[in-house]
């Protein structure tokens, strides 16, 4: 028995346009297009049904033979179909595993178009009846299958009850017209919602423009911006270049990149700092460090937060979290003002080699 594969996949294809397509494409417009996919489909389940009942059809009459049952080779055929069977039963579960999400919207039109098709209805039978008739129909597919199977019937006896079965449908989706109910519903109870994904701690680099209130100025070859700050690099840094040891200096962060106000949620929980020059553990005692920070959103003083001071080792991150998360908008300033520094070699500068915010936001 030669499998017509393509021809299958074909009326797959064209089941799923009319099907799950059709009912919300079905306008003056596109019938023509519905109403020719179902008759290519219906063409097309005719022609796989003569290709596999083909074998069973004999173009002459002979005379029965008979054979040994060591010659009969239907069981390596049954051998083959089964292996095929599974092969193709595996390969649906990976496909439908690995593209769930495609998938899941597709599955739930189909069981509301179903529930729809044979619901209750005003001019339609009971939701009983359309159901028990629908069990029928498919009872008799699975019985006449079985039938063709057990007792070698031709193939082309499954055109009956699937007829039978579009028919009937045809006729509940006349009387109940599924897609027009199934639009009522929508528009009045069903509103779709987009998956939320929480990004939880993350560094706020893709969303901010840094300043400063002041720089130091450059000394040979370094200089000592606030872009230092968020740079990535242990190398360098930023000294402030205020009259006195730095207090009241500021560092700000702007939040104007990354399309804020498109998140449903987006808030800062707290920074990471890495404190002072932080090359090396001798560089780490040429400057101030901050001992503490004011926390400003936009005009709001929200708190004091103290960053370690002591038993720092270079180039390692502290992470400090607010004590409650700051809502943020598109334009917001984020500043940290210097309140109080633990002094190093050079009292009169202070230095930070990196700040950035961290942000949690939802999309």
């Amino acid at each position: 028995m030669k499998i017509p594969y393509l021809r299958i996949l074909v009326t797959i294809g064209l089941f799923f346009f009319v099907f799950v397509l059709g009912p919300e494409a079905f306008s003056d417009e596109s019938r023509f297009v519905v109403l020719l996919g179902w008759a290519l489909i219906i063409y097309n389940i005719v022609k796989i049904i003569k290709a596999l009942g083909s074998e069973n059809v004999p173009t002459k009459l002979s005379p029965p033979t008979t054979r040994k049952l060591s010659d009969a080779p239907s069981s390596a055929i049954s051998s083959v179909n089964g292996k095929t069977v599974l092969i193709v039963l595996v390969a649906a579960v990976i496909m439908m595993f690995l593209f769930v999400e495609s998938l899941a919207p597709v599955a739930l039109h189909f069981f509301q178009y179903g529930d729809k098709l044979f619901a209750a209805s005003a001019t339609g039978p009971s939701a009983v009846i359309a159901w028990s008739v629908l069990g029928v129909l498919l009872g008799l597919i699975t019985g006449t299958l079985v039938a063709i199977k057990k007792y070698k019937l031709n193939w082309q006896l499954m055109f009956y009850p699937v007829g039978l079965l579009a028919a009937v449908a045809g006729i509940f989706s006349f009387i109940n017209k599924p897609s027009e109910r199934l639009n009522e519903i929508d528009a009045a109870t069903y509103t779709p919602t987009k998956k939320k994904v929480s990004v939880p701690r993350a560094d706020a680099y893709p969303f901010v423009s840094i300043s400063a209130s002041s720089l130091a100025a450059s000394y040979k070859a370094f200089s000592f911006e606030p872009s230092n700050l968020i740079d990535g690099n242990d190398n360098t840094a930023w000294i402030e270049g205020g009259a006195d040891e730095g207090i009241g200096e500021r560092i700000v962060f702007l939040f104007d990149k990354g399309n804020i106000d498109d998140y449903s949620e987006f808030e800062c929980t707290g920074y990471k700092i890495k404190n002072g020059v932080s090359v090396s553990a001798k560089s780490l005692q040429e400057f101030n460090r901050v001992s503490s920070f004011r926390i400003i959103l936009n005009a709001q003083s929200i708190e004091v937060s103290y960053p370690n001071v002591t038993g720092i080792d270079p180039g390692e991150w502290e992470e400090i979290s607010f004590s409650r998360p700051l809502k943020i908008r598109s334009g917001d300033r984020l500043s940290f003002k210097i309140e109080n520094v633990e002094y190093g070699k050079n009292k009169d500068k202070t230095a930070v080699s990196e700040i950035v915010p961290i942000v949690e936001y939802t999309y």
